[in-house]
């Protein structure tokens, strides 16, 4: 009997590439018990601390991401810290979990629109939109749960260059 593909030795995809690349942990689970305590690690690139969030039933052997569609994240804003300023190819929508902050958004050769949030707000960026996320607060830290497509960004072009660098703005959307 053939082994499905499905089932075969796996290589990392290019999400899971660059997974490694930047260095974050990730925590493969089905359920996350309470959201506060999942524990996070630097991530140099944005500023924050972090961890992805494999929310996986039944996570396949030698995966290291199961879900290749979309993906979940915990993100720490330290006191008075900002999420690094980027812009990519993939949506993504944020939960604050805890914490008080604003966020920029904008695209090249347009005004910047803030706004602020606070614990149990939900804000979306708009697609290849440049955004700042502030943490308002000198003395708390900031928690926001995160869920992206990157995998399917990732999966789909093969390129973090094209991914985090092209110019092509949306703004129809």
């Amino acid at each position: 009997m053939q082994q499905s593909e499905r089932y075969a030795p796996f290589s990392l995809t290019p999400y899971e590439k660059w997974v490694v690349d930047e260095g974050l942990k990730v925590h493969t689970q089905q359920l996350v018990a309470n959201i506060h305590t999942v524990e996070t690690e630097p991530w140099e690139r944005t500023g924050t601390s972090a961890a992805l969030l494999d929310l996986s039933a039944d996570p396949l052997d030698g995966a290291l991401i199961n879900n290749q569609g979309t993906i979940r994240f915990v993100c720490d804003i330290k006191p008075g810290g900002t999420f690094n300023i980027e812009r990519h190819m993939y949506e993504e929508i944020f939960y604050v979990v805890k914490g008080r902050g604003a966020t920029s958004v904008w695209y090249e050769g347009s005004p910047k629109h803030t706004f602020e949030w606070q614990e149990g707000s939900v804000f979306s960026i708009p697609l290849n939109a440049w955004h700042e996320i502030y943490n308002a607060s000198g003395e708390d830290s900031v928690r926001l749960y995160g869920a992206t497509n990157a995998p399917t960004a990732f999966n789909l072009y093969a390129s973090p260059e094209f991914i985090f660098d092209s110019p092509l703005t949306f703004p129809d959307r």
